[in-house]
């Protein structure tokens, strides 16, 4: 079997199915034996400074053979010899970096190449690297092994006669399978255990197969969903255009609450710059589970991870200062960068308002590693919750001028309102006010405009989406695990509108978010018993890697909900997170001046509209007991919502 897998409209994978053609004509029945080759274009990896890897093939053959074009070492038992004759492959695991340019953007440094950029020249050689380290470093993470991986250079524009004397890891656009597998053989000797034919290995068999099931490896699948979040991106919102002249040059505000669409506007943004201009963006937010559905949208609509020819990259903020920690020597790599992350990120503020980190290093930084700091616009995720000294951080390493935030109003979870609102000068930054409501249908528009009323949200002014009528709100008292026969409804309810199980949101509170004895969370657990796979965003390891597998719902903790949406969004166990807020807001506002216990439902209240405007169609929301505070702030929203909120008995 042959596999491509990548976005049809990138270069990236219209030279795999060039390499593919070449397996099947050098190999004639390879698609109809136990033979195995995939090729990944633009797979995304995450957790390291490269997020794109332009290719990664896998080739399981078992023993097919070649002949080298040109005298080969091998290593045998008494020693490396010349070897010309055939040799057999078993395990190829390759990564190619690939460039376009023509002969005269390309420049030869010895065995290393270059490619030109305008009027810069940047190593084609490095990358190549970068990208082979950032998928071994996927493997160690995934797998707890690596292979033995061979990074190659494709120039497709260069013939092989203006290539440099070999060996070296550059191949031409006019080379055959034959020698690029002679290549290969230069790059990882192949080895005689016996007999006269050596074998091409890059890995045993156990691990081959382990590689073959990596995410890398599995096709996106785009939804109903998906493909509406990828039309947005594609259009022109309205209300951008007076403010596309300012990107890049002052910073400006797009203020309004859940669901008023900012993250999307955001990336609306950043995709026209890209595309009109082959901007690089970088988008930073605290939370992972955002950071991995992002990173999911940038791969559906082909858009790269910010590299030399534009792109958007999704960070979180502590990943970014982080980094600056390093480079500036308050955090070793091998320390912990969450156990005293508040208290070295107020220090770096301080060092560079005091100018003891000056502006020169500063310029410095982005000059050595332009992919992790230099970017034409940096766009700020829910930036009302960001500390003072993230914020000093971000405007010093990026400059303030090319900023641009999304405010949520009240949707506080970190700490106190930030202050993007004034520049470093004291002057106030332009403020676009978004007040309709895009995610929600127009029913679930009225019942959060009930509960803020309710709850005393000031300034709950979000208008209903005139042009996406309906949605239901469904209110179950007890443990909603226990309710199978509903969840299997509703599941065939989002398929019959024509979306996918990736589209269904499970909210947990903390207390079941903790793994069993089996490795599952509760609602994992139950979806497995019900035949479902899932994707539980509420342990750290499956959230650094964005979702893949359609028929598999998301679960996330109520503290990382913030961002996301689904089409059905399941809200367990209210009424325990309305009091866990209440108990952690009480101990915060009692260090305060004023009424702490007022204070504390105000910031309750708050966290509970987050979570109340993450669904689009129909929200589900447990409680303990419907005699709860929470329970009976719903019961009247019933009572006052009747054909929009109802109780499931």
């Amino acid at each position: 079997m042959i596999q491509v897998i990548g976005p049809e409209d990138r270069e990236e994978t219209r030279y795999a199915h060039r390499l593919a053609a070449m397996f099947r004509e050098a190999f004639p029945g390879i698609e109809d034996g136990p033979e195995l080759i995939k090729i990944a274009s633009c797979a995304k990896v995450f957790g390291g400074r490269v997020q794109d890897v332009d290719l990664v093939v896998l080739v399981r053959l078992n023993g097919r053979r070649f002949r080298p074009r040109r005298r080969v070492l091998i290593d045998a038992a008494d020693g490396q010899r010349e070897h010309l004759g055939e040799i057999a492959l078993r395990n190829l695991v390759l990564t190619i970096e690939l460039k376009s340019h023509d002969p005269q953007g390309v420049r030869f440094d010895g065995l290393g190449v270059s490619v030109r950029y305008g009027a810069d020249w940047k190593s084609a050689t490095e990358q190549a690297v970068e990208q082979m380290h950032a998928f071994l470093g996927d493997c160690e993470q995934r797998l707890g092994n690596r292979p033995r991986v061979v990074n190659l250079v494709a120039l497709q524009n260069v013939e092989d006669a203006q290539l440099p004397r070999r060996p070296h890891n550059i191949i031409a656009g006019d080379q055959s399978l034959g020698s690029i597998l002679t290549t290969i053989s230069e790059m990882r000797q192949p080895w005689l255990a016996g007999g006269n034919i050596p074998t091409l290995s890059c890995c045993n068999d156990d691990l081959a197969e382990r590689i073959e099931r990596l995410p890398i490896f599995t096709p996106l699948q785009p939804t109903r969903l998906d493909r509406r979040r990828m039309e947005r991106l594609a259009q022109r919102a309205p209300q951008l255009d007076a403010l596309e002249g300012d990107l890049g040059q002052q910073a400006f505000i797009l203020r309004g609450h859940g669901g008023t669409g900012k993250t999307s506007l955001l990336l609306n943004l950043a995709a026209r710059a890209y595309q009109d201009r082959a901007a690089r963006s970088l988008l930073l937010t605290y939370n992972q589970a955002l950071a991995a559905d992002l990173r999911r949208l940038m791969a559906l609509t082909a858009v790269p991870g910010s590299d030399d020819q534009g792109g958007i990259r999704v960070e979180t903020v502590m990943t970014l200062v982080g980094r600056v920690l390093q480079r500036f020597d308050l955090l070793r790599e091998d320390e912990d960068l969450l156990a005293e992350y508040s208290a070295r990120a107020r220090t770096l503020a301080e060092l560079l308002q005091a100018g003891d980190i000056t502006d020169e290093q500063l310029t410095d930084l982005r000059m050595r590693e332009p992919d992790l700091f230099r970017f034409d616009h940096v766009l700020i995720d829910e930036g009302q919750d960001w500390p003072p000294s993230e914020i000093e951080i971000i405007r010093s390493v990026f400059g303030a001028e090319r900023i641009v935030v999304a405010d949520g109003i009240d949707q506080l979870i970190r700490g106190d309102v930030a202050t993007w609102r004034y520049d470093q000068a004291g002057g106030a930054v332009k403020v676009e006010r978004l007040r309709q409501s895009l995610r929600m249908k127009s029913n679930l528009a009225a019942f959060t405009r009930f509960i803020a009323g309710e709850l005393g949200v000031p300034g709950w002014d979000l208008g209903p989406n005139d042009q996406a009528p309906g949605g239901k709100v469904l209110l179950v008292e007890g443990d909603l695990l226990r309710a199978p026969a509903l969840h299997n409804e509703l599941f065939a309810e989002a398929v019959a509108t024509g979306n996918s199980l990736i589209d269904c949101l499970y909210i947990v509170p903390p207390e079941i978010a903790r793994a069993g004895a089996d490795g599952l969370t509760p609602v994992a657990r139950f979806l497995a018993r019900e035949g479902i796979n899932c994707w539980d965003g509420t342990s750290y390891d499956v959230r650094r890697d964005m979702p893949r597998d359609i028929a598999a719902p998301r679960i996330v903790q109520y503290e990382s909900c913030r961002g996301l949406e689904g089409w059905t969004v399941f809200a367990t166990g209210l009424d325990r997170f309305w009091e866990h807020r209440l108990q952690q807001a009480g101990r915060c506002a009692g260090q305060t001046l004023g009424d702490a216990d007022e204070a504390a439902r105000q910031v309750a209240a708050r966290w509970m509209m987050i979570p109340l405007s993450r669904a689009m169609d129909t929200l589900v929301i447990s409680v303990a007991r419907s005699d709860s505070e929470i329970g009976r702030l719903l019961d009247r929203a019933a009572r006052a919502l009747p054909d929009v909120v109802s109780w499931v008995r």
